[in-house]
């Protein structure tokens, strides 16, 4: 039989390891990167925030509307045209709507806006004359479970459809009583689980009969607390949060349950809270607290006894925040009167773990070159010579490429036990011993010592070495070898080089070289010469020096002057797909990732990840914690643990898609 005791302790529990979800929720200081003007917000006054369906972030300030892809900022603001502009730039809600859409409210008027296709629906409240301000200077707004969207005013509300058309309109004051009454007729609404609304003002407590669609005097008192006291907003639906004036005790209430939880607020909190702090939940138990005295910090909201611990860290004590977003990516924004604060994925735990790496003879250092995996070691290529590693970085061995292969290029693994090495004399395969202290085995593929600088394996089982004047071709099952050399007559290899190498869906293999792109036939054994330029880049400078595959026939290739470029690999002409920043130099290769439609653009700045079909990125630099390095030799994604290595010429950093937290890696030379 369980005790109270028991009950006790487990309750104990329970809070705990919620205070424990909510502190490994929000980081420290240090790991939030700060928007101001200077980035392009139009005013660093932010006042809410909301996501929408594609992920991007859109942000009311005083001074306009703001929509944030992750690198630039793109704003909005009233216009001529009120039908199709803010019809104020001072935005004081924003909420989205079930059918993506986002319902705006401002100091004079109130938007709906398609953020797909950026376009603006607004009007104005009906209002008496006289009265245009304070029946559209919007003070509250919520959601009926319905689709309507209720717009509380200091003079009443008024009620829209998800299409902004009217459906009820209630005005509690006339132009006379401007002059005679404290207006404030709701200040706070709550939702309910039945599409009604509760109504919180100066004058009393209403409710809105949503299928009746009529407004209920309510009684003064409830829960042996005035109505009007405790009906506050909490961000959660049919929840009420109150404090005191002296905020000793804090009450939340569910009104479809009729539970109530009282705590008594810590000492150290009661000072925060006061008139203009934020206490709101971001989801069903997790709170956001920002005290009206400066600062955030977070609290737990225990389901069963609606009862509050607050998380003690506090962060940003001198700022004032606005609003607050937990978005879908688990990462906090925070809306302050002093700019926007981001939570950095990137600049999370740092842990450096040195790799030896032995000097050369001349006393020059190695660098890195190359990575991969193969089974549960790392391979990686420093100069003429391959490190194997443990799954943690560790060197267990430091071996000599022998002269004729040169210094290493790429490193690959299509075979089990075997590693493919691409040096800048000639192919060679190594088998992997049991044993690093028996003889190695190294197997050179191809005619003649020329740099084999990329390798593709196709869904025949022939392994293709791309080399800067031919293309080699070796089956491992039969030994057989092919070698296609620059130069030679029609049906052989007709460019120079072939930097990269992939294959469509249909089995075609398409290689960049110089000057374009060239084809290989599986069918018919034999390369097309037909796109020397790729259609629709005629008169563009540079040519393709990257290429991946983005399924189907389509391809996606780099070329000069900062441009990527999607093409279906016929007669129609490429697209070019606009990365968004000449700030971010140039795109020294593309490489897959393990979901479709999306690869990594690797920048001689850092990295960035895009979805081929949105055309939307995520950059990171040395900013979000990447090392500050000036190029990126390789990069490796493994696809089972969905971490990523990405190589530099002095080290290595390892961070996992989950989370994005960097963790550099730096040589140490012996």
């Amino acid at each position: 039989m369980i005790s109270r005791f028991h009950i006790f302790l487990l309750g104990l529990l329970v809070v705990a390891q919620a205070i424990q979800m909510a502190a490994q929720t929000v980081p420290p200081e240090a790991h939030f990167n700060r928007f101001t003007m200077q980035d392009g917000l139009p005013d660093n006054n932010v006042i809410c925030l909301v996501q929408d369906d594609q992920g991007f972030l859109w942000i009311g300030t005083q001074a306009g509307l703001s929509c944030f892809d992750g690198v630039h900022f793109t704003n909005y603001f009233k216009g001529d045209d009120l039908q199709n502009s803010l019809p104020s730039n001072f935005i004081s809600k924003l909420v989205k709507l079930s059918g993506g859409q986002i319902f705006i409210a401002t100091r004079f008027g109130v938007s709906l806006l398609d953020p797909v296709n950026r376009t603006l629906k607004s009007v104005r409240i009906p209002y008496e004359p006289g009265m245009e301000y304070e029946q559209n200077a919007i003070k509250s707004l919520v959601l009926t479970n319905q689709g309507n969207i209720v717009a509380g005013s200091n003079a009443g509300i008024c009620v829209f459809d998800e299409g902004l058309n009217i459906v009820f309109h209630y005005s509690h004051f006339k132009k006379e009583n401007l002059d005679k009454n404290l207006m404030g007729f709701a200040l706070n609404m709550v939702s309910l689980a039945n599409g009604d609304i509760l109504i919180n003002g100066w004058q009393g407590a209403w409710r809105f009969d949503a299928a009746e669609r009529k407004l209920e005097k309510q009684d003064s008192t409830n829960h042996s607390e005035r109505f009007a006291e405790w009906a506050h907003a909490s961000g959660k639906r049919g929840t009420s949060i109150l404090w005191k004036d002296f905020p000793d005790t804090l009450f939340v209430s569910e009104y479809e349950s009729n539970k109530n939880g009282m705590t008594l607020v810590p000492k150290e909190i009661r000072k925060e809270l006061c008139w203009g702090s934020k206490l709101e939940f971001v989801n069903d138990t997790i709170m956001g607290f920002a005290g009206g005295n400066g600062g955030f910090r977070l609290a737990v909201c225990q389901s069963a006894t609606l009862r509050v611990n607050f998380y003690e860290l506090q962060i940003f004590k001198p700022h004032i925040f606005n609003a607050f977003l937990l978005d879908r990516e688990g990462r906090w924004w925070l809306a302050s009167e002093d700019g926007l604060f981001e939570q950095s994925f990137s600049k999370g735990a740092f842990h450096f773990i040195p790799l030896q790496i032995a000097r050369e003879a001349e006393g020059e250092n190695n660098y890195i070159s190359a990575l991969t995996k193969a089974g549960d070691y790392f391979y990686i290529g420093a100069n003429n010579r391959l490190l194997v590693m443990d799954s943690q970085l560790r060197l267990l061995n430091n071996i000599a490429v022998p002269p004729q292969i040169g210094n290493i290029h790429k490193l690959y693994s299509w075979q089990s036990g075997i590693l493919d090495i691409g040096g800048n004399f000639a192919w060679a395969r190594l088998q992997i011993p049991k044993r690093w202290c028996q003889p190695l085995q190294w197997e050179k593929i191809g005619k003649g010592e020329i740099a084999n600088i990329f390798q593709l394996k196709d869904r025949r089982g022939d392994i293709w070495g791309g080399m800067f004047m031919g293309l080699a071709r070796y089956n491992p099952s039969t030994g057989k070898e092919f070698y296609y050399a620059t130069g030679q007559p029609d049906g052989e290899f007709p460019f120079m080089g072939a930097v990269n190498i992939i294959e469509t869906d249909s089995g075609y293999l398409w290689m960049c070289g110089w000057p374009g792109l060239t084809r290989w036939n599986p069918f018919e054994q034999c390369f097309d010469r037909r796109y020397p330029r790729v259609p629709g880049t005629e008169g563009q400078e540079g040519r393709p020096s990257s290429l991946v595959s983005n399924g189907g026939e389509e391809m996606l290739f780099y070329m000069g002057d900062n441009k990527l470029w999607l093409w279906s690999g016929d007669e129609r002409p490429a697209r070019e797909i606009a990365l968004g920043s000449h700030g971010h130099e140039l795109v020294v290769d593309i490489k897959p990732d393990k979901y479709p439609y999306q690869c990594w653009l690797l920048l001689k700045s850092g990295i960035a990840l895009l979805n081929v079909s949105t055309g939307r990125s995520r950059y990171y630099t040395n900013y979000d914690g990447l090392a500050n390095e000036t190029a990126i030799t390789d990069f490796y994604l493994d696809p089972h643990t969905d971490s990523i290595y990405i190589c530099y010429e002095n080290g290595i950093v390892v961070t996992n898609r989950k989370n994005f937290r960097f963790s550099y890696q730096p040589v140490r030379y012996s």
